[in-house]
């Protein structure tokens, strides 16, 4: 009930009064390179461990995600694995609306990417597979997962209208029963205002 609101622990970004959050980023790319320098203190201390970055294909749009993934691949940085939630938009608007990405796996192989899957990120057993096996060696390892942004719920579902929301408690009730087949949500244009 208090999303976006001042007192929201979460407000638009995470940040480090949250437990367990180490870093926070926001939505502006900035978490690929931090991650690029948790991977090489892994390196350099011996540990064997990956580290993981998710991150959202609107972050693309800026520089340093790239610079970081050249980083990454010279210094063959094969522990860090960067999963791309591919989505299509950008806050409240399309991807290829403002800057195009694909095609989006030739650009990560061309910045260094050592193996680059493209799956079903919908499809835990494809998410699983394309983890399985990740090659030793050969620099960072790219996983883009193609995802449907409110999927299973077709009053939200790939509308940039439905961004920065402050649902009330009957369209989150509304909107749970339409993820369960009841029937679509009554959302009215007031929820669709940005606050």
């Amino acid at each position: 009930a208090n999303h976006l609101s001042p007192d929201d622990s979460v407000y638009w970004h995470p940040n480090r009064s949250i437990p367990g959050v180490e870093f926070h980023s926001g939505s502006l790319g900035h978490l690929l390179p931090v991650c690029v320098g948790v991977a090489m203190e892994a390196r350099l201390s011996g540990s064997d461990r990956k580290v993981v970055v998710i991150t959202g294909d609107g972050e693309l749009n800026e520089g340093t995600n790239w610079e970081a993934l050249l980083v990454a691949a010279a210094h063959g940085l094969d522990n860090l694995v960067v999963v791309v939630d591919r989505n299509a938009f950008q806050a409240n608007m399309r991807t290829e609306d403002l800057i195009p990405l694909e095609p989006l796996g030739r650009k990560f192989e061309e910045f260094g990417a050592g193996v680059v899957r493209r799956v079903d990120g919908h499809d835990f057993a494809a998410m699983d597979e394309a983890f399985d096996g990740l090659p030793a060696g050969g620099g960072p390892s790219v996983v883009i997962a193609d995802t449907v942004r409110g999927k299973g719920l077709p009053s939200i579902a790939e509308r940039a209208d439905r961004w920065f929301v402050n649902f009330t408690h009957e369209e989150v009730e509304g909107l749970l029963a339409e993820l369960h087949g009841e029937g679509p949500a009554d959302l009215t244009s007031e929820t669709l205002v940005v606050r």
